[in-house]
């Protein structure tokens, strides 16, 4: 129910928030700009320490769990329930532990097979979009087979709208700025 309300109140800030840009971008470039500086104005989204968003930068899977935590106003946990996490590339020390560790607990994300989580690879459009499907509860829908189901759910969403992406793409910091702000406006399950 909190989420829910707190969705909806966001949603509205969200709309009230949209801005023109630059006039030079292309229709694409020029959305991602609005949807990140949208997410700045909600807390979601930090630039680096020069006041730059760095939008054409590939996104880690650290950062985009982290960004998706945040949307959904889920706070990192420091050891909730005194579970460890196995993955054998992620030590307690990485900056995104927490956030890791919490989306993990909240089923969000599992890793790969080889027991490994790669924090620090690029996230594909799939993994971005698997996460964002699970954390807006629409994960029991998938039909299918991977990729195709979760890139079938994302559109129905909408959660790729102002997006043209092929399919395993790994994503830049301004094409996840679309995905979470789309994100904000889709029902929650």
């Amino acid at each position: 129910m909190k989420n829910k309300l707190l969705t909806k109140f966001f949603t509205l800030i969200l709309i009230s928030l949209i801005t023109v840009v630059t006039v030079n971008a292309s229709p694409g470039t020029a959305f991602q700009n609005k949807a990140a500086n949208a997410l700045v104005k909600l807390g979601i989204m930090k630039g680096y320490e020069d006041g730059s968003l760095r939008l054409e930068n590939y996104i880690k899977r650290s950062e985009f769990i982290t960004l998706i935590l945040k949307a959904a106003c889920i706070e990192a946990e420091n050891n909730p329930d005194g579970r460890e996490m196995s993955f054998k590339d992620l030590s307690s020390e990485h900056w995104a532990y927490y956030f890791i560790k919490t989306a993990w607990l909240n089923g969000i994300v599992s890793g790969y097979p080889d027991n490994t989580f790669a924090p620090d690879k690029e996230v594909t459009l799939p993994e971005a979009l698997l996460a964002t499907i699970r954390i807006l509860g629409y994960e029991r829908e998938l039909t299918g087979s991977w990729p195709d189901n979760v890139i079938s759910k994302a559109n129905e969403l909408d959660l790729c709208k102002n997006l043209d992406l092929p399919g395993n793409k790994a994503l830049t910091r301004g094409e996840a700025a679309v995905i979470i702000f789309n994100s904000l406006t889709v029902k929650l399950k």
